[in-house]
């Protein structure tokens, strides 16, 4: 049995849009068990925009049992991802390989209007099979999180986000770093507010010793500007954190009661910042009176939100999959045709 060139060009195409959606859904997989960075964002779009490029392709030159099978590739890969046992990501999945089908169909239909094969035609298409990787998407964060009627954010997702916050945060505390403790915070915000001053505080002789010898290195500083030095307020708040263990229990007290967070020995900012955000967000959801409506409001707001951004993925796997398929043609790697249409039309 002898297939065709384009039939040969559509099962490469399929086979490459299912070993990529698999890719997509363990991405995914880590992602919602909280190993979220913006490293697997970006993998996860860049992933998604090269499915639906060769979904645009493969709709142009695909027939009915190629167009089947693809629409069936990302439910498929979900399903075997995430398991068969869920009830809402069977029918989801169905919905799916539904809204692919159709998406197949409409980009057969728009192809057969037009004179000149054109990438465009499968514009329709390209969008109703983006949604059907969205509703997939959608059901995999209501199961996860959003049916859980709470928003929690965990480190791996506040660590993402410091990026764009770490300038604001060293013009405050310049020795700042992702590993800085809890207990040097509380100390470094108390020198601020005046709760500890330094002549409160007798520092060991070990710390003095380091000091004066940093005073030293350069008689030309003053000491105020040598205190000022990032690596020199670390020495000295950490020398208060091992001497003082009764003003740092009463700084956590103070701290745990008026933000209604627990605070640990040698906890990390990060794991402080994200419980801070967390209490707050439970503040707010709890202050919410359709509270139980709450996951749905969500998985609605996830779902629309990104559909309107559809035209951006869209768009981007058109341009892309246009260049793909004038290549494609341009070296006779795909058979192209020309017939005559008969019309007809009314003598005037």
């Amino acid at each position: 049995m002898s297939f065709s060139k384009n039939t040969i060009i559509s099962a490469i195409c399929f086979l490459a849009i299912s070993g990529l959606s698999f890719w997509f859904w363990n991405v995914q997989e880590s992602i919602v068990s909280g190993a979220i960075d913006r490293g697997s964002i970006i993998q996860s779009i860049i992933i998604f925009i090269a499915i639906i490029t060769l979904v645009s392709v493969n709709l142009m030159i695909s027939n009915k049992t190629m167009g089947l099978l693809m629409a069936g590739a990302l439910p498929l890969s979900f399903l075997a991802v995430f398991g068969y046992n869920d009830q809402i990501f069977l029918v989801v999945s169905v919905e799916s390989f539904a809204l692919g089908v159709i998406a197949y169909f409409s980009a057969k239909r728009e192809k057969h209007r037009k004179l000149n094969l054109s990438i465009s035609s499968a514009k329709g298409g390209v969008g109703i099979y983006f949604f059907a990787g969205l509703f997939l998407l959608t059901a995999l964060f209501y199961q996860s999180s959003f049916s859980k009627g709470e928003l929690k954010l965990n480190e791996s997702q506040v660590r993402s986000l410091m990026p764009y916050v770490e300038g604001q945060i060293k013009s405050q505390v310049p020795f700042y770093s992702e590993s800085m403790t809890t207990d040097q915070f509380l100390v470094m915000s108390a020198l601020a507010q005046g709760t500890i001053t330094m002549d409160a505080i007798k520092l060991s002789s070990t710390t003095q010793k380091e000091l004066q010898k940093k005073i030293a290195a350069d008689p030309k500083k003053s000491v105020e500007s040598v205190m000022q030095d990032p690596e020199v307020q670390l020495i000295i708040i950490n020398d208060i954190i091992k001497n003082n263990p009764k003003k740092i229990t009463e700084l956590r007290k103070d701290f745990q009661e008026s933000m209604g967070v627990t605070l640990e020995e040698n906890q990390s900012i990060i794991s402080l910042m994200t419980a801070m955000i967390n209490a707050y967000l439970d503040k707010i959801i709890s202050s919410f009176d359709g509270k139980k409506y709450l996951p749905i409001a969500l998985a609605l707001t996830f779902l629309f939100s990104f559909k309107a951004l559809s035209f951006l993925f869209v768009d981007v796997a058109i341009i892309i999959g246009g260049f793909l398929f004038l290549i494609l043609k341009a070296g006779g790697v795909l058979k192209v045709n020309k017939i005559s249409v008969m019309q007809e039309v009314i003598e005037s």
